[in-house]
C-alpha cells in the first residue's frame, strides 16, 4: 500500500486508510466500512489468508473451477507472456502459480471451519449459488457459461487436479464440468 493511501482511496471510492497502515490494519476497517453497501474483490487478502487470520466474518467468495481459471489466466491476451516464461500452460510452474492453485479455496475452508464464512458463489453456477445468499444482483450480468475446454490435455488436467484436490473437491465434486 502506498504510504499516503492515495491509490487505495481512488480504488475504494474515497475510503482513506490511516497513514502508513498495513493491509492487515486496513482490511478489517475497510470491510466494516463496506458493510452491505458495496461489493469488493480482495484476491490478495484471500490468498494471504488474512480473512481467517483477522477473523473477518461473512466474507462471500466468487470462485472459478481451477481448469477454467487456468485456461482464462493463460490466454495470450491476458497473461500469455508470463505463462510462456513459466514453461507454458501445461508446465509445472504455471500449474503451481495459476489462480486455481488452491490458496483461496484453502481460505474458504479455514473460514468455514471457524463459522465465519459468509458463502461461496461458484462462477459456473453463479446465479443459483448467489440467489440464496441474497446476492443475485451481484452476478446478474455475469455470463457464467464461459468455459475453457481443451486448454489442458488429459495428463495435465490430472496433474492440476492432484494439486488442488484437497481444496477444490468440496467445492466441485464433479471435476469434469
Amino acid at each position: 500500500m502506498p504510504a499516503d493511501g492515495t491509490m487505495f482511496a481512488q480504488l475504494a471510492h474515497g475510503y482513506r486508510p490511516p497513514p502508513n497502515a498495513t493491509l492487515e490494519e486496513v482490511l478489517p476497517r475497510y470491510v466494516r466500512h463496506l458493510g452491505r453497501r458495496r461489493t469488493a474483490v480482495f484476491n490478495t487478502a484471500a490468498e494471504l489468508g488474512l480473512f481467517s487470520r483477522l477473523e473477518i466474518p461473512n466474507v462471500v467468495f466468487l470462485v472459478r473451477h481451477p481448469l477454467h481459471a487456468l485456461g482464462s489466466w493463460a490466454k495470450p491476451e491476458r497473461h500469455g507472456e508470463l505463462v510462456d516464461r513459466l514453461g507454458g500452460v501445461a508446465g509445472d510452474r504455471a500449474l503451481a502459480t495459476s489462480p486455481g492453485a488452491g490458496m483461496v479455496a484453502a481460505e474458504i475452508g479455514r473460514l468455514e471451519s471457524r463459522g465465519l464464512l459468509g458463502g461461496v458463489v461458484r462462477y459456473e453456477f453463479a446465479a443459483a449459488d448467489a440467489r440464496p445468499l441474497g446476492l443475485g444482483w451481484v452476478v446478474a450480468g455475469l455470463d457464467s457459461s464461459r468455459r475453457n475446454p481443451g486448454v489442458l490435455g488429459p495428463e495435465t488436467r490430472a496433474r492440476l487436479h492432484e494439486l488442488v484436490r484437497g481444496e477444490f473437491d468440496g467445492l466441485y465434486p464433479d471435476w469434469a464440468i
